[in-house]
């Protein structure tokens, strides 16, 4: 009994030995098919090949084989073709996205002959997840590659989707020396374009370049394009002939355009002022410019347009309350596929064209798709790049000379939104500011919301501003003081009025005077800001909003008058008017007080690494005796703390004990009670890329 079952053992292991020895050799086999379609073209010596290899026990290996051979039998017809990839949908379901593909083909192929309708209706799945996914990229054709800009390198990059793995394509750049920005596949794949900026004799520039995209190696680019300004790059057009690129003018200004694969002359089709688009998207026969952009000026509003090549006929074929982020042409050119955002989430939708103009209403093809459009293959699939990091707001009851909790744990501040943050009490403790928007890939807008202590309520304004931070709100919280940019790229300082979320500009930067900084004094009609040229040094300014007369109160930095006071950014002014904190932050983080007629300056508060401190996140408690301060740990990996600085020589620093982890790099608020804080806290960071699969079959029913 003892010899039979050894036997059998044995006869059982060298079978496993054969079997394995036949997988390696096919595994073997399948490289040099793969060689065959994708170098030489040579059809029909890599079928049999390929239907070798399916044989396979190996699963993961035969349904690779099954999708290469199904790719090479459409270059014959489609029967065949059609019947490999029903094969592997029903034999290899579990080999998720080799199905996905396989389902994806079907789709294009048109009706099946065995499938069930329900199997190809659209569908969403993960293809790429974990902290090295990208922030945007762009799909192949065949839907096999992602190319994109490696974030720790700063050059290109591609994915492979069904191996998994991730290779460079071009070098990288040194570190403060620009990069790779955007990266496209070529329509027939075998190139890929993408935008770099570099340094020269001290200016910037924007560069154009073009790559082969190959199997291995990093081949030699082609600049085809340069200029001193910003440019960003979008895709090609169907013939490969034109680049579609968005040029940005020395005033700050945009230019849609093309610039030429050939000879790299620009034709600039648009100028869209300091609005610019996320998209532009040239149609399938070239006759066309698909792009998105805000309405107007005053608005993040997006809608969808479409301009003739020519630029003689534009039409606005999207347009809502809503916003609207495009996502690109169908093969066929019959619709344009776009995101729009709605308080029920964002979906994917479709609308029908004719002639470069609106063909009925949009229909919706899917939901909860958010994300930042990553390309549609020759099948139809839809790719999407979502980075998710929603911020909650949360408040605590503390006791600022122990650092402990004197209540319940720190807790949510109910709010309507994804991110919040930047948090301001009012003087009077009655109300809560703080910027919301929604998820970090969505279409995106900022909103001002107000919330009431006593009832929790808040109202939302969509400022007509571009990008804004709460500062402060003035003694009797009637105004609040902003920095932002408005909807024409100007930077400076504003006024909003909490009430209705009506916006007033302060001051405007120029390219030899900016603004930082700006906090009320101790009067409703003061306004203090650091004026200067950059943010480590200038004047300490009081400005009287109705008059617009101003009084400069010290100087601060290198080249000031008193080299008693360093160079120092967040000036901001007690609660008493007694004195002014703030901060140097290289190569050591430290924290300064002058007494407000610049007589004296002291360091009150150090650590030994740069940019410890947060921007902007400078909080003196009521009874101007301590500051709050958002502080990084000793290690890069280290979470966040908050700490309370007392200006009183002799008392120690306090770190808070809330017993959370994931605080953000924001602003904080202290309530004029003394007893309450503000702040941010980040929930997991999630990226993934997604694909929408069998969106053409949803639109032929």
């Amino acid at each position: 009994m003892k010899l039979k079952v050894f036997i059998t053992a044995l006869v059982t292991a060298a079978l496993a030995v054969t079997l394995l020895g036949q997988d390696v050799a096919r595994e073997r086999k399948l490289q040099q098919a793969i060689d065959l379609l994708e170098t030489k073209g040579d059809f029909a010596r890599a079928m049999p090949l390929l239907e070798d290899v399916a044989r396979s026990t190996d699963r993961p290996l035969a349904a690779r084989a099954l999708l290469y051979l199904g790719q090479a039998q459409e270059r014959r017809g489609t029967d065949a073709a059609r019947k490999t990839y029903e094969r592997i949908v029903r034999d290899f379901s579990n080999e998720q996205q080799i199905a996905a593909q396989a389902r994806a083909r079907l789709a294009a192929l048109g009706a099946p002959s065995q499938m069930t309708a329900a199997a190809l209706l659209p569908a969403v799945r993960t293809v790429w997840s974990g902290s090295d996914v990208p922030a945007e990229a762009d799909v192949s054709p065949d839907g096999r590659f992602l190319v994109h800009v490696d974030e720790k390198t700063w050059g290109v990059a591609v994915r492979d989707v069904a191996a998994g793995t991730t290779r460079q394509l071009t070098t990288g750049a040194a570190p403060g020396q620009g990069g790779a920005e955007e990266a496209a596949f070529s329509p027939d794949g075998r190139q890929v374009a993408y935008s770099w900026s570099t340094e020269q004799d001290g200016k910037e520039y924007s560069q154009v370049r073009i790559i082969r995209f190959q199997t291995a190696g990093m081949p030699a680019p082609r600049i085809v394009y340069e200029q001193e300004t910003y440019l960003t790059l979008y895709n090609w057009s169907a013939d490969g002939k034109r680049i579609a690129v968005d040029l940005q003018r020395a005033d700050g200004s945009n230019d849609l355009a093309f610039i030429s694969v050939d000879d790299g002359k620009p034709h600039v089709l648009k100028t869209v002022g300091w609005r610019s688009a996320s998209k532009l998207a040239l149609s399938p026969d070239g006759t066309l410019l698909a792009y998105d952009l805000p309405a107007n000026d005053n608005t993040a509003q997006q809608d969808i347009f479409v301009i003739t090549t020519e630029g003689r006929r534009e039409t606005a074929v999207v347009a809502s309350v809503a916003r609207e982020r495009l996502v690109g042409w169908t093969r066929d050119g019959r619709h344009l596929l776009f995101l729009r955002e709605g308080h029920g989430g964002v979906n994917l939708w479709a609308q029908p064209m004719r002639e470069g103009r609106a063909d009925g209403e949009p229909m919706q093809l899917a939901s909860n798709v958010r994300g930042i459009p990553a390309g549609i293959s020759a099948s139809g699939s839809i790719y999407l790049a979502d980075f998710e990091r929603d911020v909650d707001l949360y408040a605590a009851t503390v006791d600022l000379t122990t650092g402990k909790l004197a209540g319940s744990a720190p807790s949510k501040v109910p709010t309507m939104w994804a991110r919040n943050g930047k948090p301001r009490w009012s003087r009077d403790g009655k109300w809560l500011a703080y910027q919301s928007s929604g998820h970090a890939s969505s279409p995106r807008e900022l909103f001002l919301s107000i919330q009431s202590v006593e009832t929790g309520v808040a109202r939302t304004f969509p400022l007509k501003l571009a990008n804004f931070a709460v500062y402060d709100w003035s003694a009797d919280s009637r105004t609040i003081v902003a920095r932002g940019t408005d909807f024409q790229g100007r930077e400076g300082m504003f006024l909003i009025d909490p009430q209705n979320g009506e916006v007033v500009p302060l001051l405007l930067n120029s390219s030899t005077r900016r603004h930082f900084s700006p906090h009320w004094g101790t009067d409703a009609r003061t306004v203090l800001y650091t004026r200067g040229t950059q943010g480590l040094g200038g004047f300490l300014t009081a400005r009287n909003i109705d008059t617009g007369e101003e009084r400069e109160l010290f100087r601060v930095g290198p080249a000031g008058p008193d080299a008693r006071i360093p160079g120092m950014r967040d000036m901001v002014t007690s609660p008493d008017g007694r004195l002014v904190a703030g901060y140097s932050p290289d190569p050591e983080s430290v924290l300064h007080v002058v007494t407000s007629d610049g007589a004296t300056h002291r360091e009150v508060y150090r650590r030994k690494r740069p940019f410890a401190f947060s921007f902007d996140a400078l909080a003196w408690t009521p009874d101007s005796r301590a500051l709050l301060m958002n502080v990084s740990g000793d290690t890069d990996d280290a979470p966040r703390e908050l700490w309370v600085v007392p200006v009183e020589e002799g008392r120690r620093p306090v770190r808070l004990d809330l017993g959370l982890k994931n605080i953000l790099n924001d602003g904080i608020a202290i309530h004029p009670d003394g007893r309450q804080i503000a702040f941010s806290v980040a929930k997991p960071l999630k990226r993934e890329i997604r694909v929408v699969e069998n969106v053409l079959g949803a639109l032929r029913k």
